[in-house]
């Protein structure tokens, strides 16, 4: 006796038990196959009951399954399945404090700041004095700030680094053919250029130091001119900068360079007349770099310029 009988109805193949019952159908036609509520099938050891949709074998419920119905790869859905995109993505995951751990496999490490403690990393920079966000330190180790700086007076040929909070500052000038003036011929002359300004307000400038050299653009390069830095520019017919006046080195006091071909001259040094400097409100608030000496008798008076570095260390009062 046979268990299970088949006829081929209208090009479909359609299968019955030995009651004449209809255990299940292959349409030939859209290649569906079909069973009927009550009949079982079991592929690969999972059983799916056609009357309940219940899968043995299978340990998730429908409702557990439904949880990747119009899941989009990428995008996470509230009490959907999370389907990591093309680049292992996903566009928001929520987590507690402390649900996050970081390293090698066995031995993370649970990363304990909270979202506000970490959102400080947010606009983070070089030179950011933005209140509540996070400082980053230099190439160098360095803080640097934009809070309450001076300003460079020559930007083609100076370039600043502040260092410091927005009170306390170190200011790196980096000379490239800075044009202090032109110098004398077979006369004594000073001449002088401003370099920085220190911000309005109430400042104390409290050491300095340069390694810069002179150039005269001449084919004789020997005189030996004084350079210093001061809050008054270098001028006239005099052959040092204290026969300017004392402001004209009252931040760097003038000593002789070894010639002006570009040999730089190299020196850290308080402010002359009082540690700190004060410049009140209503000061010069310019330093100069400036230069004097009885200059040799050249073909005409030439241009004289500075290569180096010059830095200020100075504080801020409003």
């Amino acid at each position: 006796m046979q268990n299970v009988k088949c006829r081929n109805t209208s090009g479909n193949m359609i299968f019955y038990d030995i009651s004449g019952n209809i255990i299940a159908t292959f349409d030939g036609t859209n290649r569906i196959f079909q069973i009927p509520t009550g009949s079982t099938l079991t592929v690969a050891g999972v059983t799916v009951d056609s009357s309940t949709l219940a899968m043995s074998g299978l340990t998730a419920t429908a409702a557990e399954l439904n949880k990747n119905a119009g899941v989009t790869a990428g995008t996470a859905t509230a009490s959907k399945t999370a389907v990591l995109g093309t680049s292992k993505n996903l566009d928001i995951l929520g987590l507690p404090v402390g649900g996050l751990k970081i390293g090698t496999a066995g031995a993370e490490v649970v990363v304990t700041p909270s979202a506000a403690e970490l959102n400080l990393l947010k606009n983070a920079a070089l030179a950011n004095s933005t209140a509540s966000v996070a400082a980053i330190l230099d190439a160098s180790k360095r803080l640097r700030t934009n809070a309450n700086v001076g300003t460079v007076t020559t930007g083609a040929t100076t370039s600043a680094v502040e260092i410091g909070d927005g009170l306390s500052h170190t200011t790196i000038l980096t000379l490239t053919n800075f044009a202090v003036g032109t110098s004398g011929d077979n006369a004594a002359k000073a001449i002088g250029a401003s370099l920085y300004s220190l911000p309005a307000g109430t400042c104390l400038v409290e050491s300095s130091y340069i390694s810069v050299g002179l150039t005269l653009a001449d084919a004789i390069q020997t005189d030996t001119p004084e350079i210093g830095l001061g809050t008054a520019v270098g001028t006239g017919v005099v052959a040092t900068l204290g026969a300017v006046g004392a402001t004209a080195e009252n931040i760097w006091e003038g000593e002789a360079t070894a010639n002006v071909s570009g040999t730089a001259k190299v020196g850290a040094k308080n402010p002359t007349a009082s540690v700190p400097l004060v410049i009140t409100a209503g000061g010069s608030h310019d330093i100069y770099l400036n230069c004097a000496v009885s200059w040799a008798d050249i073909t005409a008076p030439a241009a004289v310029t500075a290569t180096g570095t010059v830095v200020i260390n100075w504080k801020f009062f409003a």
